[in-house]
Formats: structure tokens, C-alpha cells, sequence
């Protein structure tokens, strides 16, 4: 309206959005696009733009467009953080959002490589083999922090594995805090007993106000703030890396998935125990630069021992120990920079101690099918790498400590989920039991206890760690379990079979019975919820007699 544009200039540029749209992950345009100026990697090309078209950028009043526009904070938050967040690192480490640069640079060193004429024709291939293959694994570890890996067309297909996810979340997940209590014992692990219950416990115990002051001045550089954003939970569910859905139910889905970390209590467990290692963290080290001693953790988060000492200085200058608690203030320190490398030290230490899955899992498992399969298998992935071998390398005190927590933290877990379910206990003078369930439930061992469970079902207990130390009893993890699950993931050896039993004794003229009802349930949302499980059990009886 009062332009002076033709037909088919306004075709051109609809046609354009639409590519574009259609184009990107969730239907996201990127904060910097402007139209006319090609499309993404998925080889749609931009739309030759005439006049001031050429330059113009996708500016449309709110208003008419709003039924399409999304107005949730939490939403726009995460979506920002995912889209910017990582585009802004990759810049200031890399130059660029694409690595160009740093993959010309592979390329051309396999090229040196490959001109060396000694080489035989087979290393010749296993170069070239091994130069695309690192390509693509920079490349998909790239996009995958930029939130674009494995993105595929919005079709019935990739709603369908979405839906399912987040149904399986909402209905197998509900017990999953009291899965999580081993956590505490990781702070034990990183910080030590000593250091955990005098710089942590201890004040959070004695002196609440001071701890949550300097718990509350962390939560500025994003840790133990899972309460307020969907943390934790949703990415160990692999149900955190997209927006809303199309339909009435896939909106349903993905809002009740973004609230349920908060219904399962699992934010809020996983924000207090990033809280009590942040705050044990922080006073342990400026304690030991107090006394001149550089923590050797710091090399690893990037900061050296003369920054170490700066940060000191300006601890000193601007903050205080209270309580035992150092308080470091550190948005008023005099160098941001430091500050901003302090930030991103704990940060990433929270992450790695308080495991939050990250790049460790294989790239597959970024793609729709590779997430509905190893769909809740993120978590044990990450923790080979980050307990197991992390534990394995470090060989001191507090990693056997560690370890030792772990597994006690595992046993009591055990006991707790097999109450809950009303399943019985094994006997107190069988530790093997015990200490299998221990090391099952901690995840201590990472995948190798995962692939010994899978082997144990597979083989109906005839294969694994069990049956060569003479348990006959099965993993509890796997007792509710199928053969199907266990291989196919929750949604293809779970979900559909479940959904075809249920469906069989809906349209079935016989009686229902108690396994029918039992199968129905497993289909419920919030079904094994474990402070609603009771009632569920008692409705699942009553419906029975």
C-alpha cells in the first residue's frame, strides 16, 4: 500500500520469505537475514529482488502478523540464547560463524600430507577418508551449537518423533528427581568431603542468607538458575532443541514438556545442587589463592595463574568472606574482562560437574531418528565422559571419594524407586545386589553399565556383568522395560507397541484385564509421577476389581 512496486515483485518476495522460513529450524528466521540475500545451507537460493526491494529488510508491523508471532519470554529467551549465544563465541574464538578460515586450514594440510609421494594409494584414500571426516565432525559440532545440526523439513514425520518424544518424557520421566539424587555426591567428587561440608553445607546449613547471596550473584552467569529456564530436564530428554508445534496437540505437548522439569521438582534439584558446588567452588579456590596456591582446575577453564591472581585482588578489593563464604562481587571488579572469565569458568565447571549433556554424544543422536531411539540416553553418554573417565584421570582422594558417594547415592536411589513402585527390596545381606543397583543407578560407569543392562535383557540375564557375579535378578532400570525398548528406544520399542496393545483392548469385545488397564496407564502423562504414582496405583486397582 502507496508503493509503487509491481505483481510480481511482491510474488517474488513472498515466495522468498516462505523459502526461507521453510528453510529454517522450527520455521526461525536468523536475527541477521536480510531478504535478497541468498538462503541457507539446504541449497534453496534467494529470489532475485528488483528496486528497493533489493535491500529491504523482513520488517512487518506486529499486528498483522500476530497470530503467527510467539509472545512467551521463556521461549524468546531460550531461542535467542540458542540462536546468538553461539554465534556470538564462534565469532570471538573463530572469526566467523562458519569456521571458514579454521576448515581451509584442515583442508590445506591434508593437502600437504597427501602430496607427499612416498605414500601408497591405500594412504592416500585413508587421508582423503580422514579429511572428510573431520570435516564433518567440525562442521556438525558447529552447527550443533548454532542449533541447526540434523535439522530436518518440518514434515508429518518429524512431527510425529517430536510428539513422541515429548509423550515420553510426560509419561515415563515423572521419577526422574529421585534418579538425579546422585548428584550431591558429584560435589563431593569435584570439591572433596571436607572442602563440600566447611565452604558448602556447612554455611548453607548455619548462615542461609549468606549463602544465598553468593549462590543469587552466581545465577548471573547462568548457574543454578534451571528454576527459570527449562534446564536440565528437557535436554536429558533430548526435547529441548526445538519451539511450539503446529497442531492443538503438538502445542499441548510442547507446553506441558516445557513446565515438567518444574512438575517432577527436577529444575529446582538441579538449580540447588549447581548452587551448593558453585558456592563450594568459588570459596575453595579464592581460599587457596588467599594462600598463595594456584588451583590446577583453573588451566583447564581458561585462566592462568597470573589472572588467577588479579581475580584475587579485585575479590579482595571489592567483595568479602562472610561466614566462611566468599562473597566476590564481582560486577563491580575494575577488569570485566576478568570478570567475564570468571563467569565462564564456574559456568563451565557447573556444567561439567552437575552433568548437563553437551557435544559428547554422536552426532547421529542430533538427528530426528538418532534422538527418538537414544532418546534418555544423552545423560549416560555424557557421564562416561565427565565421571567415569574424568574420575579415572584425575586417580586422587576425592575421585575415589567420588566414586564410593556415587555408588552409596545409587543404593539409596535403589531403595527409594523400588519403594515408590511397591516393588520389593532385595536383601541387605546380598551386597552384590546392592552395589550392582548402586553402580546402575549413579551412572558411574557410563555406557558400559547402559550396554551390560542391554545385554542382560537382550539375553533374558544368560549375558553380562550380573550373571558372571551370580545375580539371577534382573536391573531394576530394566524391569519395566521391554526387549524392544531396550534396543529400539522408548518411542519405537515402547510407545508403539503400547499404543497398538492398548488399542487391541479398546476395540476388543473381551473383559478388559489387569495387564490391559497396566497398558492403558503406561500411555497417561504424569503416570509415574513419584508424589502422584500412589493414586495412579490405587485408580489402576480399583478399575481392576
Amino acid at each position: 500500500k502507496g508503493m509503487d512496486f509491481e505483481r510480481q515483485d511482491y510474488e517474488s518476495l513472498a515466495e522468498e520469505i516462505a523459502q526461507r522460513i521453510q528453510g529454517s529450524p522450527d520455521g526461525r528466521l536468523p536475527y541477521d537475514w536480510k531478504l535478497g540475500s541468498g538462503s541457507n545451507s539446504r541449497g534453496i537460493s534467494g529470489t532475485a529482488l528488483r528496486g528497493p526491494l533489493r535491500s529491504r529488510v523482513f520488517q512487518i508491523d506486529d499486528e498483522i502478523v500476530e497470530e503467527f508471532l510467539e509472545n512467551d519470554i521463556e521461549t524468546l529467551g531460550a531461542r535467542y540464547l540458542q540462536n546468538v549465544a553461539g554465534d556470538i563465541e564462534l565469532v570471538r574464538k573463530f572469526g566467523d560463524v562458519t569456521m571458514a578460515d579454521q576448515l581451509k586450514d584442515i583442508n590445506k594440510w591434508y593437502a600437504r600430507q597427501k602430496n607427499n609421494k612416498s605414500l601408497t594409494p591405500r594412504q592416500q584414500k585413508n587421508l582423503e577418508k580422514n579429511r572428510v571426516s573431520d570435516n564433518e565432525d567440525i562442521a556438525g559440532m558447529r552447527d550443533r551449537i548454532r542449533g541447526v545440526y540434523g535439522f530436518s523439513a518440518d514434515d508429518i514425520f518429524t512431527r510425529m518423533m517430536r510428539s513422541s518424544r515429548d509423550l515420553n518424557y510426560l509419561r515415563l520421566l515423572g521419577g526422574v528427581t529421585v534418579s538425579s539424587l546422585p548428584d550431591v555426591a558429584r560435589v563431593f567428587m569435584a570439591e572433596g568431603f571436607a572442602k563440600t561440608f566447611s565452604s558448602g553445607l556447612g554455611p548453607l546449613i548455619k548462615n542461609t542468607k549468606t549463602f544465598k547471596v553468593a549462590a543469587s550473584e552466581l545465577k548471573r552467569y547462568g548457574v543454578g538458575d534451571d528454576a527459570i529456564k527449562s534446564g536440565k530436564s528437557e535436554i536429558i530428554a533430548d526435547v529441548g532443541d526445538y519451539a511450539q508445534g503446529g497442531t492443538m496437540v503438538e502445542r499441548g505437548l510442547r507446553s506441558a514438556t516445557s513446565k515438567f522439569g518444574k512438575i517432577n521438582f527436577l529444575d529446582y534439584w538441579t538449580a540447588g545442587i549447581k548452587q551448593l558446588h558453585a558456592v563450594t567452588m568459588q570459596t575453595s579456590i579464592f581460599d587457596g589463592l588467599a594462600k598463595g596456591k594456584y588451583d590446577k582446575r583453573l588451566a583447564r577453564l581458561g585462566i592462568d595463574e597470573q589472572s588467577a591472581k588479579d581475580m584475587y585482588k579485585q575479590v579482595v578489593k571489592h567483595g568479602k568472606k562472610t561466614e566462611g563464604v566468599w562473597i566476590t562481587n564481582a560486577k563491580n571488579w575494575d577488569r570485566p574482562d576478568l570478570e567475564r572469565m570468571w563467569g565462564a569458568a564456574v559456568r563451565k565447571e557447573s556444567d561439567r560437574v552437575i552433568v548437563i549433556p553437551g557435544q559428547e554424544k554422536p552426532l547421529f543422536m542430533s538427528r530426528e531418528m538418532g534422538k527418538t531411539v537414544g532418546q534418555f540416553r544423552s545423560f549416560i553418554l555424557s557421564a562416561t565422559q565427565r565421571v567415569f573417565i574424568a574420575g579415572l584421570q584425575n586417580q586422587d582422594h576425592n575421585a575415589l571419594g567420588g566414586f564410593a558417594s556415587l555408588v552409596g547415592m545409587g543404593m539409596f536411589t535403589y531403595y527409594l524407586k523400588q519403594k515408590i513402585s511397591g516393588r520389593d527390596v532385595a536383601d541387605f545381606d546380598d551386597p552384590a545386589v546392592w552395589i550392582m543397583e548402586g553402580i546402575d543407578r549413579s551412572g558411574v560407569v557410563g555406557i558400559i553399565g547402559e550396554v551390560t543392562n542391554t545385554m542382560e535383557k537382550l539375553s533374558g540375564n544368560s549375558m553380562g556383568l550380573r550373571p558372571l557375579l551370580g545375580i539371577d535378578a534382573p536391573a531394576s532400570k530394566q524391569v519395566a522395560r521391554s526387549v524392544q525398548e531396550s534396543a529400539l528406544g522408548p518411542t519405537f520399542g515402547s510407545l508403539l507397541s503400547t499404543s497398538i496393545s492398548a488399542s487391541n483392548a479398546l476395540i476388543s469385545k473381551d473383559e478388559m484385564t489387569e495387564a490391559d488397564i497396566r497398558t492403558l496407564r503406561r500411555l497417561l502423562p504424569l503416570q509415574n509421577l513419584f508424589y502422584l504414582r500412589g493414586q495412579f496405583d490405587k485408580a489402576q486397582e480399583a478399575i481392576s476389581d
